[in-house]
């Protein structure tokens, strides 16, 4: 896709994905991310967006930065605006990228999010991804599943 080392993520983003977690309902959601080269830096920016699938009404959103570091590196900064933001690190082996959070912290009316994981697996224009997250009391468990295509 480029010559950036997280060429692979470049492009906008969009699918379906549902979402689970002990303390709440399943759920379903429309999705689009964008990954975009920042020029003159070697790091990608990301903003993601949710829906409810039958009322189009927003869901979450996330936007931030991710920084490759190293030969297989990767360190994520993210902000929610529920009030949460995240930093996380990571390791790239071909075109998947594992994150574990470093650091999360939430301003004094967020929910209480201890630690999140995330997988992202990219197989030519589909991504697929994961997201589990330690919660509301709860042990880092599933949360996010979705399969994008570029487009």
């Amino acid at each position: 896709m480029s010559d950036h080392p997280l060429g692979f993520l470049i492009g906008v983003w969009s699918g379906e994905g549902r979402g689970e977690f002990p303390t709440i309902s399943p759920f379903t959601y429309g999705e689009e991310v964008e990954f975009a080269p920042v020029a003159g830096k070697p790091v990608l920016r990301y903003a993601q967006r949710t829906w409810n699938l039958q009322t189009h009404a927003p869901m979450h959103g996330e936007s931030g930065f991710w920084r490759p570091v190293g030969d297989d590196g990767v360190e994520v900064v993210l902000a929610h605006p529920t009030g949460i933001v995240e930093i996380e690190e990571g390791q790239v082996a071909g075109t998947t990228v594992t994150l574990d959070s470093k650091v999360v912290a939430g301003t004094s009316t967020a929910v209480d999010v201890k630690q999140l994981a995330r997988t992202f697996v990219v197989d030519g224009d589909v991504m697929r991804y994961t997201v589990d997250m330690a919660a509301a009391g709860q042990p880092l468990s599933p949360h996010l599943f979705a399969e994008l295509r570029r487009g």
